[in-house]
């Protein structure tokens, strides 16, 4: 008796989790590509905080090739700070290495010099304040269509899981057992 209701506790629980997993990835995959549609967003942000997949070895040591950083917009920046900042359509990620008063100078580490244009404050996109090694690659590959029907398929699996692992369990003894 113990044992079914322990069952019971576990298969809910990991619906509620599943669910909870499957809303989480669908806002993170669908509200940015929504919001550069319909609110020609440069690069959306939820909760303020938005990421890139980093696609060259400019930062290198810190951040490489495949890495998502987390971005987050400041109300200042400092020498030092690694940042995101639109340039030529583009979304750039290197540290500030000086100020001035137009700007910010920014350089790549592993760079020899610096970047020609200063950074203007309103073409910051924001701090890095996270670095996540490695998923890049994943990250781009969910959110292609290909990707995305994936997704959809994983969750839907997850969702199935527990109903037919209860169907299973149900349905009597094993293999030549008698009811």
């Amino acid at each position: 008796m113990k044992n079914n209701k322990t069952k019971k506790i576990l298969s809910v629980s990991w619906s509620i989790l599943s669910y909870v997993l499957i809303a989480a990835l669908l806002l993170l995959t669908l509200y940015p590509a929504a919001a550069k549609i319909f609110f020609k967003a440069k690069h959306p942000t939820v909760l303020g905080f938005s990421t890139a997949v980093v696609i060259s070895g400019s930062m290198e040591e810190e951040i490489s090739v495949n890495d998502v950083v987390v971005i987050h917009r400041q109300k200042s920046y400092e020498k030092g700070d690694i940042i995101s900042f639109h340039s030529g359509g583009n979304l750039i990620t290197h540290r500030i290495i000086d100020t001035t008063d137009e700007g910010f100078i920014t350089k790549g580490d592993a760079n020899n010099t610096p970047d020609s244009d200063i950074v203007k404050y309103d073409e910051i996109e924001g701090r890095v304040i996270c670095i996540i090694p490695k998923v890049g690659g994943a990250i781009q590959f969910f959110s292609t269509p290909l990707g995305m029907m994936m997704l959809f398929l994983i969750g839907a699996a997850l969702l199935l899981l527990p109903a037919k692992t209860k169907k299973s369990s149900d349905g009597g003894g094993e293999c030549g057992e008698e009811n």
